[in-house]
């Protein structure tokens, strides 16, 4: 158990390292190249590795494609939610700060960058 807490915590220093690097010019580059095409495309992109899209998504390739996809498709579904989710609370990584955030936080809803 120690030697993985150590891993955990070396890894999550290196992540914290790399997100400082990134908080430094990040803001520059957000303030150059924000506009709303952008914006709209990267939300849209957000959205697809939300679990709302995997319920409307889901249901509709089965519906319109493949339905003997339905098991294996739900299983991978529900891996990358518990995988996804298990490193999100490994890390516990910081928010990004206020300025670099696409949409306002509520206070204490957890940790991670670029979630909810």
């Amino acid at each position: 158990a120690v030697g993985l807490r150590d891993a955990r915590n070396t890894a999550r220093r290196y992540l914290i390292k790399q997100i400082t690097v990134t908080i430094t010019w990040m803001p520059a580059l957000l303030g150059r190249w924000r506009c709303p095409a952008l914006t709209a495309f990267f939300r849209a992109a957000t959205f697809c590795g939300e679990e709302e899209f995997y319920f409307l998504a889901v249901p509709v390739y089965l519906w319109y494609f493949d339905a003997g996809n339905a098991i294996p498709l739900v299983l991978l579904f529900l891996f990358n939610l518990y995988v996804g989710n298990w490193l999100k609370n490994i890390f516990s990584l910081p928010r990004p700060p206020t300025a670099m955030r696409w949409h306002e936080t509520p206070a204490g809803a957890g940790a991670g960058v670029g979630s909810r």
